[in-house]
């Protein structure tokens, strides 16, 4: 069964992972933000410094 959702907001890791119900935040990225970044779904505020702290997603 594949997962869908649209993250209509700016999120952070943390909010990502807590949308998705998933303890661990480094879990989430890599198995479902990293994927959707690749693919052009989500995109970043600074995508020249990924793993910023003040990073935030979009889509």
């Amino acid at each position: 069964m594949q997962k869908k959702f649209v993250l209509l907001v700016l999120s952070c890791r943390k909010e990502i992972s807590e949308f998705l119900k998933i303890k661990s935040v480094a879990y989430a990225m890599k198995r479902y933000v990293q994927p959707l970044i690749e693919s052009g779904k989500i995109k970043l505020t600074i995508p020249d410094t990924p793993k910023s702290t003040q990073q935030k997603y979009y889509s």
